[in-house]
C-alpha cells in the first residue's frame, strides 16, 4: 500500500494515517517510509476507537479539498490521483468520484477487473442499492469532498461494519454529486482475515442500516431478506 503511493506520477499533497492503537509493527514500517513520502504525517491514538472513529479522526486533520481513501489491504495505480485530478478539473461540482477496481488474491493468484455502473443520485438510496448484489463501489476506489462528507456526521462510529455503505446513503439524500470515473483506480486484495468476509456481521449490519433508514415495514423486511440472500451466495461461491 506504501509502496503504491510512493510511485504515484502525480504524488498526493498529503497523507494522513491515524493510528487506532496499533500493537504491531504499523507504526515502525510507517516511519520508516517518511523519508520517500515527505507529505506523511502520522497521529497515535491513545486508546483504540474502531476503524469508522479513526478515519473521523483522519478527515479532521487533513487540510486537502477532496479526500482519496485507500485500506491497508488495498493498492492505488501509479496514475490513480492523475486521474482523480483530471476529472475534478473537468467538473468541480462533483462532490464523490468512484471507479472500477482490480480484485486479487495473491495466494490464489485470482485477479479480477470489478466493473460498476454509472450511479446517479436517487430520491431513494436505500432502495437503490439495496437491491444491488454489491455495493456498485470499493472503498479504496472512492475520492470525496472532505467538506461534504463532514456536513453529514462522517462515518457512523456505532457500527461494526458496512459502515462506507451507511455513509453513502446519507450522502445521497443530502443531495452530493456523485461522479463515474471509467477507469481502474485501485487492487483489492482479498483474504480470510478481512473484517467484510465476517458475513454474519455483514447481515446485521445491513439490518441496522436498513432499520435506520427505511421506516416503513414490509419494504424493510424485503431489503434485510435480499441482503441476507445476497451474503449466503457470498459464502456459497467463496467470496
Amino acid at each position: 500500500m506504501l509502496d503504491s503511493l510512493v510511485d504515484q506520477v502525480d504524488p498526493a499533497d498529503e497523507i494522513i494515517y491515524y493510528d487506532d492503537f496499533s500493537d504491531d509493527r504499523s507504526l515502525e514500517i510507517l516511519k520508516g517510509y517518511q523519508d520517500r513520502l515527505p507529505q506523511l504525517r502520522i497521529f497515535s491514538g491513545k486508546e483504540r476507537l474502531g476503524v469508522s472513529a479513526a478515519r473521523n479522526r483522519a478527515n479532521a486533520l487533513a487540510t486537502s479539498e477532496y479526500i482519496a481513501v485507500l485500506d491497508s489491504d488495498d493498492l492505488f495505480l501509479k496514475d490513480t490521483l492523475l486521474k482523480y485530478r483530471e476529472m475534478i478539473s473537468k467538473d468541480r461540482s462533483l462532490d464523490f468520484i468512484f471507479a472500477d477496481t482490480i480484485v486479487f488474491n495473491a495466494h490464489s493468484g485470482m485477479r479480477k477487473r470489478s466493473h460498476y455502473p454509472a450511479f446517479t443520485n436517487s430520491h431513494f438510496p436505500i432502495a437503490t442499492l439495496m437491491v444491488r448484489p454489491v455495493l456498485p463501489f470499493k472503498h479504496s476506489s472512492v475520492i470525496y469532498r472532505r467538506s461534504m462528507i463532514t456536513e453529514i456526521g462522517g462515518y457512523r462510529e456505532d457500527l461494526p461494519l458496512k459502515v462506507d455503505f451507511e455513509m453513502i446513503i446519507r450522502f445521497i439524500r443530502s443531495g452530493g454529486k456523485m461522479g463515474k470515473l471509467d477507469a481502474v483506480t485501485s487492487c483489492h486484495r482479498t483474504h480470510a482475515g478481512q473484517m467484510s468476509r465476517n458475513r454474519l456481521k455483514g447481515i446485521f449490519s445491513y439490518w441496522n442500516i436498513i432499520e435506520l433508514h427505511e421506516p416503513r415495514f414490509i419494504p424493510a423486511q424485503l431489503y434485510k431478506m435480499l441482503r441476507c440472500m445476497g451474503e449466503i451466495a457470498k459464502m456459497a461461491v467463496g467470496r
